[in-house]
């Protein structure tokens, strides 16, 4: 599973701003992941069951920004298990520009 979600985390954002464009696109984890799969790159080196596995967190990652900002059409699924809200939270937490946590906080 570590290996599924590395993989994923560094292969997320691969499509961001689609196919040829400057701009972060939002359908973008939708690209990445038929980009991943219409390919030969990973599909001769892994079994097909990681590679939708790591398909599956990269059109997930986004959480609950599901919607075209343009048009508010939702175009992209929500994480549905464990790993795929993995994902998800390290690419919201790598986003923040200001993150301030309390080392010395007493868990509960």
């Amino acid at each position: 599973e570590k290996d599924l979600i590395l993989a994923s985390l560094l292969l997320h954002d691969g499509k961001k701003a689609g196919y040829n464009g400057v701009h972060t696109v939002t359908e973008h984890p939708i690209l990445m992941g038929k980009f991943l799969r219409n390919s030969k790159i990973l599909s001769d080196i892994i079994p097909e069951e990681w590679l939708n596995i790591i398909c599956q967190n990269i059109e997930r990652h986004m959480g609950a920004w599901t919607k075209d900002y343009k048009t508010g059409k939702e175009i992209l699924e929500k994480p549905q298990n464990k790993m795929n809200n993995f994902v998800h939270i390290c690419d919201y937490i790598v986003s923040r520009k200001m993150m301030e946590i309390d080392l010395d906080a007493k868990l509960s």
